[in-house]
């Protein structure tokens, strides 16, 4: 069962920093909580959601939808 994980400032930091490592995009990451603190686990192009969009109140298609239609309006302007 999927619970909410609120994104904390090292949460987030990490996943940038790892996001930026291979290059960036729309991605989704996966991360352990070890005894040495949050360390990712994998990087994945594709993403599983369908049990995030309750449990995180974010409409997770509406926003991958906008972030691909923001990075297209970037290529297309000068």
């Amino acid at each position: 069962m999927a619970s909410n994980c609120p994104v904390t400032d090292e949460i987030a930091d990490l996943c940038q920093r790892a996001a930026r490592a291979i290059g960036g995009g729309l991605l989704a990451l996966d991360l352990f909580e070890t005894e040495n603190g949050l360390t990712v686990n994998e990087i994945n192009h594709t993403m599983e959601f369908r049990n995030s969009i309750t449990t995180t109140g974010v409409n997770i298609p509406q926003r991958m939808v906008e972030y691909v239609l923001e990075q297209a309006a970037l290529k297309v302007l000068p």
